[in-house]
């Protein structure tokens, strides 16, 4: 039990130093000593999102779409990383997945957290970005799984860049949650902290009540229509 406080507070902490670049990228740099992960000023793209909103089949199909290796800032789960992208006016990609689903997906990966805590966070991190919003792509989670070559053609329109975009096809999916699997059974991961879908996983899932947190729940999903405004 003490074990999990300790981790719950932790996040607590990172979550909030996460939504100021000044306070995170020092810490982050004590811990994670030339993590290229960061937004850099040689940082080609910038794809970040609240966790459990596709982060991760992002990146592994941006890059198994490109022929060379892209410097890439990603997973760090922070407003800073938009911020920052901002400022350095560097091509990003702010993914978003309707809340509901996000932060169930969130306290099944992590029991550690409550619920209560995860919708801050996710309200903390929408809102903190939302007012640099012009400044990136805005990728809801549908449009990243059902067409992420579209949105790297997006992305090319808006920033001039010449990203390969994705092949949507049953191949290149296979390869990207091939992937993914391996990533997943790498970090010593199971069928709960899977990046993709599974029977076991959604079960779980459905006993993550919202009902007692509407209050909490409500200006997220403001926020979430608000960004889908803007993403058109």
């Amino acid at each position: 039990m003490r074990k999990r406080a300790v981790k719950a507070l932790l996040y607590r902490l990172r979550d909030r130093a996460g939504a100021r670049p000044a306070l995170f990228y020092p810490l982050h740099g004590l811990r994670h000593p030339g993590d290229r992960r960061t937004v850099r000023r040689d940082t080609e793209i910038v794809i970040e999102g609240f966790p459990r909103s596709g982060n991760s089949f992002a990146v592994t199909a941006f890059e198994l779409a490109q022929a060379r290796p892209v410097r890439m800032a990603d997973h760090l789960h922070v407003p800073a990383q938009l911020l920052r992208a901002a400022q350095y006016q560097r091509p990003a990609c702010l993914l978003i997945r309707e809340p509901g689903p996000a932060v169930r997906s969130l306290c099944v990966r992590f029991p550690h957290l409550t619920v209560a805590d995860a919708l801050e966070s996710y309200r903390r991190f929408y809102a903190r970005c939302l007012p640099v919003s012009d400044a990136f792509l805005t990728v809801p989670f549908e449009a990243l799984i059902s067409d992420f070559g579209a949105v790297i053609e997006r992305l090319n329109r808006k920033f001039g860049t010449t990203f390969t975009p994705f092949a949507h096809t049953e191949e290149n999916l296979s390869r990207v949650h091939k992937t993914l699997d391996e990533r997943n059974a790498a970090l010593g991961g199971n069928v709960l902290s899977s990046y993709l879908p599974n029977p076991v996983k959604e079960k779980a899932k459905a006993f993550i009540d919202l009902a007692p947190f509407v209050d909490a729940l409500k200006p997220c999903e403001e926020l979430y229509v608000r960004y889908l405004e803007r993403a058109g």
